[in-house]
């Protein structure tokens, strides 16, 4: 008679992550990003995948989707009030704009975030790539593609 083994059951839990599909009604042969943001390095990071055909045009459309959703990710109050205190302190404008901005990647429409606080992680990544850096489990992976398999009962073929 054969034993039942056991799965042994796991001491911490995976870590998920959620990565964000910006735009996927563009993504016509464009390649995809996937770019991290956080702010300050305390929050938990906001992962965005981009269809875009270079970084430049992805960092937009990510900019586009943190100004509807997640604001609180640029450091535009930072830069203001670094340049105002920098022509305080006797700089001229264009002194006091390169010292506010140091360190900083200035996106489209003019916000700011720290060059610290952003990231390329991955360009033109596969599926395997994206479900590992969500941090899917091997089983857990198997286990959706058996639920939609026994959803939909009858269909072997692509119609």
């Amino acid at each position: 008679m054969a034993r039942r083994r056991r799965k042994a059951k796991r001491l911490t839990r995976a870590v998920e992550r959620k990565i964000v599909n910006v735009n996927p009604g563009d993504r016509d042969d464009r390649p995809s990003f996937i770019l991290w943001f956080s702010h300050g390095g305390y929050a938990t990071p906001t992962y965005l995948r981009v269809w875009a055909d270079h970084l430049d045009d992805a960092l937009d459309e990510a900019t586009s989707w943190i100004e509807d959703n997640a604001p609180g990710l640029f450091d535009d109050d930072y830069v203001n009030e670094e340049y105002r205190r920098a022509v305080a302190g006797g700089m001229s404008d264009e002194a006091a704009q390169d010292e506010a901005t140091m360190d900083m990647t200035t996106l489209d429409g003019g916000h700011n975030i720290s060059s610290e606080n952003w990231g390329l992680i991955k360009e033109r990544p596969t599926r395997a790539e994206i479900l590992d850096l969500e941090g899917r489990e091997p089983e857990r992976r198997a286990r959706g593609v058996d639920r939609l398999a026994a959803k939909r009962p009858g269909t072997t073929r692509r119609r």
